[in-house]
């Protein structure tokens, strides 16, 4: 809150004091350029690693005043840059996240037979596990189980 007041005050002092008074040059209220030199200031790794603390003292060290529509714009900017990034990092994790949606449930006869039948045709166990949606750990400890692979 103290911010917004503290925004308020700025704009009626530039508002009522001679120009001659800012000699700062004016900056562009864009708000993806304020984040990225905001970024490139604090030598951050990209736009989503900056906080709103990080924002406030970088616009307070570069003079710059926003109007509340312009900081709420600058913070959706930020938060849709991280939406993104989320959910461009969703689909990489390990891969019992990626791959196991029979994780839990029983092993059929079916699948087993498949197992025997991948192992006879010389196919890798991580291809059995894409095809049968298992982990790696799992097909192996099902391999050792019919004494496939050694332990």
């Amino acid at each position: 809150m103290w911010l917004n007041n503290q925004c308020a005050l700025i704009a009626i002092v530039k508002k009522f004091a001679p120009q001659s008074a800012f000699s700062s040059p004016p900056i562009d209220h864009d708000p993806k350029t304020i984040l990225a030199a905001c970024s490139g200031s604090l030598k951050r790794n990209g736009i989503a690693a900056v906080s709103r603390r990080d924002i406030d003292d970088y616009l307070a060290s570069s003079n710059t005043v926003l109007n509340a529509s312009e900081r709420r714009a600058l913070l959706k900017t930020l938060r849709d840059i991280r939406r993104v990034n989320r959910e461009r990092r969703k689909g990489t994790g390990t891969e019992w996240r990626n791959r196991s949606s029979n994780h839990g449930n029983a092993w059929s006869t079916d699948e087993d037979e498949d197992i025997k039948r991948a192992v006879a045709d010389g196919q890798s166990i991580k291809q059995v596990a894409s095809n049968h949606k298992r982990s790696e750990i799992a097909v192996r400890y099902r391999m050792e189980r019919f004494g496939f692979v050694e332990k």
